[in-house]
């Protein structure tokens, strides 16, 4: 467009000039510095020059460097009649320096002739053009300046030459052939059509200026619009192996109102993967509506999402996204995983319900449930070496609310193992914080085997706050067994504290013997990084209940250890990931017992433990070893064998000497039996 303008101010400049000459007595060196400057404001060319200028009645021939590029004109003219004759060439061997008047830098040439032929108030413009290795022919009527019915052929321009002609990289190969016709600059009536055939895209280009890694694609292009009055249809149509776009409708220019179907077809979204910078799979489509206009656009469509139904419903305001609502129903989780390249870790029918009122400010809500949820048994083992049972199911159920920088949840997670209840969980999108409580509940503590590798039974809640901002922090509580559990997690280590828990409910819920029974006091650090930790435990007023030991204990000395009440038991352990080292002191009135190695090993559920029995005068060994729930117990008696065997001597001769030996005697046998 700006080159049918500086065409029709050298027009205007033309006639003007012959009105001079005609009407004026003014010489040659009065007439070009008029004619230079007319040029000048017309086109905003700086540098005019007339080299020749030859002016008569009928007949103009003049030369013209613009910016030292050559204009060739030679016009019959007949005053009286007001018509024109005229003949133009324009070679221009450098577009650079043409810069400042198109607003961008130019690269190239440019060559065009044709005639201008008609009245001083009727002129039509015929000629043909060399651009970028294409030819383009031209027509135009100039009516009393005013360029209208315009006619354009355009045919074979070389893309990458274009490009480069206007300063861009050469990001697409192929050729460019289009046909316009056009009402007038005010665009009243347009029909235009354009082609490429056989395109590509310059993956080196992409790779250099864009840093994109594109795949070869081939392309084409076939696009038409038809408008009267600023008003009409179109259709417009993009092909390749990347993206299939679609579109036809109706548009105004005037108010910029369309009424307009779209489908967009992606048959390999992997293909994109150089594109986004992330890989995808499968495919994708959509397709739907624009109505509307620049104040108000409506955007109706549904796509395959992950072989679901997908409906979404988006309003424009000013052309800026407004509002957006929307469904998304039994969309297959494990086809969306495998689309986002992310293994089927799941099957789920998910759905989701989303109305944002405003993008802008954020307001809105999204329902999302997840049905008939199953985990994937054999993948999971895979990446996360964890067993899973069979019928490892869950559901979900989750309702947002979008408050400006706030996103608030509202989750409920339904599995196999246990049931995850929050009521206010809070994002913070300007400062990326997640807050959040939650309630954990476990009806069965044997669906948690899978994870602790720990047999255990019975259940359990616990409940605590979570938030993540630069690390994870949470805290968790729960009432069990008579006592209290508390602990809190800060970025990678564990604080656990126990108190006055009930010590035979604790062993039966994980399946060991009930041997021992106390209130337990426990503190623990643990890293989570390293999976090592120390454990103390501290119980008071305990006592063991009959079992092997006590049993074999009371046949070999006549006392019953289930009596002895323990005042001070403290067991001290270090942890390395499931493996226990740990020491025990217990003490009662009468007894002493003490462990420096009780080594278990949680994962295997094994034990291998010594202890240093000190009962009354009699001392005794013991040793556990083998499966931590019915471990092999081997007591060595010796040495309370060979303190029993004395006192029996002892009895015996005190017996036989009688009374009145014992006073002579008495400290000979004291010292034989220590």
């Amino acid at each position: 467009m700006k080159f049918l303008k500086i065409i029709s101010g050298v027009v205007f400049v033309l006639l003007v000039s012959v009105y001079l000459v005609i009407f004026t007595p003014l010489n040659k060196s009065t007439i070009v510095p008029i004619i230079k400057s007319e040029i000048s404001k017309a086109s905003k060319i700086k540098n005019v020059e007339i080299p020749i200028f030859e002016l008569s009645f009928s007949n103009l021939k003049m030369q013209l460097l613009l910016e030292n590029q050559v204009i060739d004109v030679d016009a019959s003219f007949n005053i009286f009649s007001k018509t024109l004759d005229t003949s133009y060439n324009i070679d221009i061997k450098d577009l650079s320096v043409f810069d400042y008047v198109s607003g961008q830098k130019l690269k190239g040439t440019f060559f065009t002739k044709g005639k201008l032929q008609g009245t001083f108030d009727n002129l039509k413009l015929d000629g043909n053009a060399n651009v970028a290795d294409g030819k383009i022919k031209y027509k135009l009527n100039i009516d009393q300046n005013d360029i209208n019915n315009i006619a354009v052929n355009i045919k074979s321009l070389d893309l990458p030459t274009l490009l480069n002609m206007i300063n861009q990289p050469s990001y697409v190969d192929g050729k460019f052939n289009a046909n316009a016709n056009i009402s007038s600059l005010e665009l009243e009536k347009v029909k235009f059509t354009a082609i490429v055939n056989q395109g590509k895209f310059n993956v080196l280009v992409f790779k250099d200026n864009l840093k994109l890694n594109i795949p070869k694609s081939d392309f084409t292009l076939d696009t038409n619009i038809n408008l009267q009055n600023k008003a009409g249809d179109f259709n417009f149509n993009f092909n390749s192996k990347l993206i299939k776009l679609i579109t036809n409708g109706n548009i105004d220019i005037n108010s910029l109102k369309v009424d307009t179907k779209y489908k967009v077809l992606i048959d390999q979204l992997a293909m994109l993967e150089p594109l986004i910078g992330s890989q995808f799979n499968g495919s994708f489509q959509t397709n739907g509506t624009i109505k509307g206009d620049k104040k108000n656009m409506l955007v109706d469509g549904v796509s395959n999402l992950a072989h679901g139904q997908t409906t979404y419903n988006i309003v424009l305001k000013d052309l800026a996204v407004d509002r957006v609502k929307g469904s998304i129903k039994k969309v297959k989780l494990d086809e969306l995983l495998y689309m986002v390249n992310q293994p089927k870790y799941a099957k789920a029918d998910l759905n989701v319900d989303f109305n944002i009122n405003s993008l802008k400010n954020l307001d809105g809500q999204v329902k999302t449930t997840l049905d008939n949820g199953l985990l994937n048994k054999k993948i999971v083992k895979r990446d996360f070496n964890i067993t899973l049972p069979k019928n490892s199911i869950f559901s979900l159920e989750a309702d947002t609310n979008l408050n400006k920088n706030i996103i608030e949840s509202k989750v409920t997670l339904n599995s196999f193992a246990a049931k995850l209840q929050t009521t206010k969980t809070v994002f913070d999108t300007k400062t990326a914080i997640l807050t959040t409580d939650y309630l954990l509940s476990v009806t069965d503590l044997k669906n948690l085997y899978f994870v602790t590798n720990q047999k255990m039974r019975g259940d359990i809640k616990i409940d605590g706050d979570v938030k993540f901002d630069k690390y994870l922090t949470a805290s968790f509580n729960s009432k069990k067994f008579g006592g209290n559990i508390n602990g809190t997690f800060i970025k990678d280590k564990l604080n656990v504290k126990i108190t006055n828990i009930d010590s035979i409910n604790l062993l039966n819920m994980m399946y060991y013997p009930e041997i021992f029974k106390s209130k337990v006091n426990m503190s623990l650090d643990y890293d989570t990084t390293s999976k090592k930790g120390i454990s103390n435990i501290d119980m008071k007023d305990g006592n063991f209940l009959a079992n092997k030991l006590s049993q074999t204990i009371n046949k070999l000395i006549k006392k019953d250890l289930t009596t002895e009440i323990y005042k001070t038991v403290t067991i001290k352990t270090k942890i390395n990931d499931l493996i226990l080292d740990s020491t025990l002191f217990m003490q009662s009135k009468n007894s002493e017992i003490k462990s420096n190695k009780m080594y278990m090993d949680l994962k295997k559920s094994y034990i291998d433990a010594g202890f240093d029995i000190k009962y009354y005068n009699f001392d005794l060994g013991l040793k556990l070893k083998g499966d931590l729930t019915s471990p092999k117990v081997k007591i060595d008696a010796g040495e309370l064998l060979k303190s029993k065997a004395k006192q029996e001597v002892k009895k015996v001769i005190e017996k036989k000497l009688g009374d009145k030996l014992k006073k002579d005697l008495g400290g000979l046998l004291k010292g034989l039996f220590k």
